[in-house]
């Protein structure tokens, strides 16, 4: 459900994406994120708050909530993050951070990441 503001954040198909708003101002917006190994895919969708930022800032800020967010497991006394990635009809495919990467380890796996609304934070 977007919120509203003086503009429609949509004109047609496109995202208006207006920086006065994401830039110069605190401002929440909401980021589409793909994950994926092979042709296994996990989709969410993340509202990230920040004061004067926006493109890639936003994305990262969006890829460190979803890891803050990621179940933990302790293996051989090793705590490490977990994403469950699916396709059809199928087991779903554990990726582990094993080697401790953090957020760098969700980097890697992104395949598709998009800003699909911008409002003033209230």
């Amino acid at each position: 459900m977007r919120e509203s503001s003086s503009q429609p954040p949509f004109e047609g198909d496109v995202l208006n994406y207006d920086p006065n708003i994401a830039a110069l101002r605190v401002s929440r917006q909401r980021v589409e994120l793909t994950f994926g190994r092979w042709d296994f895919r996990v989709t969410t969708v993340v509202a990230v708050t920040c004061h004067r930022c926006s493109g890639l800032n936003v994305i990262e800020q969006a890829i460190a909530t979803v890891y803050s967010n990621l179940p933990s497991y302790t293996y051989e006394g090793e705590k490490m993050r977990c994403l469950l990635l699916e396709r059809e009809e199928d087991i779903p495919l554990e990726c582990r951070d094993e080697e401790g990467q953090g957020e760098e380890w969700l980097q890697d796996m992104l395949i598709s990441a998009e800003i699909i609304d911008v409002a003033p934070a209230q």
